[in-house]
């Protein structure tokens, strides 16, 4: 079969891999690299810095696991058990865990939350509430005024009451710490509290699927590896390239595509790992471009090399403070074996406000959080915008999607959809469910 994978980010570049071996390939990306969000920024002095925090891991699937990282050289990445994944908040660094330990609060609203927590019950429509609702049926009333609602509003700018209830988990904001571990230990024994209660430190309960990083900063170099195994299985690459046109038979189906430059191509199955609402403008569509749209917030990207080592261990850590603006520290010397002191500071706000945001701002609220010494000097700094940066989880964030998807699936017979959806957002996630549904299609 004659196979076009639309999309070089790292769900076609999989799409393109599993099918190669049986079929004739051709991956399409728009840009000029493969990787999508997965590329590294290199500099001048010898300095990289990825895209914001990109450690891939294990998916646990041998197959998978072997079409993602059979390529490298093993002699050059460094394998982690458990990634050290730290947390600030109340003027805390919690080097031991990503989340947050409302043990922070004041005693009276801590007692309070925790007794709120443990009288929630099941809930049965989570799809029809907002995250105002769904965050107070889950953890509580206190929890969701006095830990959430800050923190979403920092990164969403948006109501509790706009947003939908999975918002809070496209952060990473799944569980609380709400004691010492053994209080912890007895209540995860319920499947009901062990979604909602984090163990206290990274370490225990660590997941086996381990995860890997280069020992020379820059995650670009797992995508090149990935394009080598391409180049070695025939895939053919078009790169700077986008689709003007699709041609249909009387069946629905797609039997040629059009490209920018002119050049047709012949399709017997099309997989689509972009936008949905790029597809639907396509082939024009069922519903109007304003109703398939997205709202994003722009990301900020601080660059740093500092003269000394960090205060910490941690491969990467969050800051809940409401009232900073770093959200995401990757640390690249603790990951790498660089012994250059470098981080990205990854800030989520309003286009105009990161315009206006100083690097010295960062580099003082890194020092407020222990992360670097008081006396650190900044070696190198470097800013960049991402205007479109991190999509908005609005009440029809998932649905228009999913609704606009079935529709298509409707119209076209030859196409397969993969990416992120309302269940699978994260990178192994959504590696882990394209695998097995192209097993099941018996491609």
């Amino acid at each position: 079969m004659d196979i076009i994978v639309v999309g070089g980010g790292i769900a076609g570049i999989v799409s393109a891999l599993l099918l190669a071996d049986n079929h004739h390939v051709t991956l399409i990306e728009r840009a000029d690299s493969l990787g999508g969000l997965l590329q590294t920024r290199k500099m001048d002095n010898d300095l990289s810095f990825d895209f914001g925090t990109h450690v891939p891991r294990k998916t646990g699937i041998e197959e998978l696991d072997q079409v993602l990282f059979g390529n490298i050289d093993n002699s050059k990445w460094n394998e982690f058990e458990f990634l050290e994944v730290g947390n600030y908040y109340k003027g805390r660094l919690n080097k031991d865990s990503q989340f947050i330990n409302t043990q922070m609060l004041e005693k009276e609203e801590y007692y309070k939350g925790l007794v709120e927590l443990l009288n929630t019950s099941i809930i049965e429509n989570e799809s029809e509430l907002n995250a105002n609702d769904y965050l107070e049926k889950t953890f509580g009333k206190t929890f969701k005024e006095k830990i959430f609602e800050p923190i979403l509003l920092k990164l969403y700018g948006e109501e509790l009451n706009d947003l939908n209830s999975r918002a809070h988990l496209l952060f990473g904001y799944g569980r609380l710490i709400c004691g010492n571990q053994l209080m912890t230990n007895h209540l995860k024994e319920s499947v009901f509290y062990d979604n909602k209660i984090a163990n206290t430190s990274n370490a225990i309960g660590a997941s086996f699927k381990k995860s890997l990083y280069p020992k020379t900063p820059g995650i670009n170099q797992w995508i090149e590896s990935l394009e080598d195994l391409l180049n070695q299985k025939k895939v053919r690459i078009i790169k700077g390239i986008s689709i003007d046109k699709a041609v249909f038979d009387n069946s629905g189906n797609i039997i040629e595509i059009e490209l920018n430059n002119g050049e047709k191509l012949h399709s017997d199955l099309i997989t689509w790992t972009i936008p949905i609402n790029i597809f639907s403008e396509l082939i024009e569509g069922p519903l109007e471009k304003n109703q398939t749209e997205k709202k994003f917030r722009a990301v900020g990207l601080f660059d740093f090399e500092f003269d000394k080592q960090f205060q910490c261990n941690n491969h990467y850590i969050y800051c809940n403070d409401e009232h900073m603006k770093s959200f995401r520290i990757t640390l690249y010397s603790n990951l790498s074996d660089s012994n250059r002191n470098t981080c990205t500071v990854e800030v989520i706000d309003n286009y105009e406000n990161l315009l206006n945001l100083s690097i010295d701002i960062i580099v003082e609220e890194l020092k407020d959080m222990g992360i670097i010494n008081i006396d650190s000097k900044v070696l190198f700094s470097n800013k960049q915008i991402l205007k479109n940066g991190f999509p908005i989880s609005f009440m029809d964030f998932y649905g228009n999607d999913i609704s606009l998807q079935e529709k298509l699936q409707d119209q076209v017979n030859n196409v397969l959809f993969f990416g992120r959806n309302s269940k699978e957002f994260f990178m192994e996630e959504v590696l882990s469910s394209l695998y097995y549904k192209l097993i099941n299609s018996g491609l």
